[in-house]
């Protein structure tokens, strides 16, 4: 309220009574802050990639705060930190926020795609599980045809034979 410029100021309180005796209390610490904290990470925006999982490094002030995606991280005595995120399949976000202890706060988005791409083995494995399918389905709508026409010719004798 009183506009001052960023900094620790000090103030002391005195009482003075009737006869002139004062009684000062200790010197006392404000600290006016309205910065928020700066904040840099390794992370680009629309970043791609084939991992599951993705490092996040980043600096910001010692002393602050940081989260990523709500999850709360610990920071270093020299303000740097790190931590593994997991990826869903597809676009993630993901949001680091550093908070000084004023309530000062800096927050970065990020949009990072996680693709995943088939090992050798995977691929191996997926086409096998594909052609069952098809062979499994041919088999089916032979089994059925055959049960059609068997019922067909079972009615027709029996229509004949009366």
């Amino acid at each position: 309220k009183l506009n001052l410029p960023d900094g620790k100021y000090y103030y002391r309180i005195s009482y003075i009574d009737e006869l002139g005796f004062e009684n000062p209390s200790s010197p006392r610490v404000v600290v006016v802050d309205t910065t928020p904290p700066k904040l840099t990470t390794n992370l680009t925006d629309g970043l791609k990639t084939n991992q599951d999982y993705i490092t996040i490094t980043g600096e910001t002030e010692p002393g602050v705060t940081v989260k990523i995606n709500n999850n709360i991280i610990p920071v270093e005595q020299n303000g740097k930190f790190s931590h593994m995120v997991t990826l869903n399949s597809g676009k993630n976000k993901i949001i680091v926020t550093a908070k000084d202890p004023y309530g000062n706060e800096t927050t970065l988005e990020y949009e990072v795609e996680y693709t995943k791409t088939l090992k050798e083995e995977e691929q191996k494995l997926e086409q096998p599980q594909t052609e069952q399918k098809t062979t499994t389905t041919k088999f089916g709508s032979v089994i059925a045809t055959v049960i059609t026409v068997s019922v067909i010719i079972l009615v027709l004798f029996f229509f004949i034979g009366h």
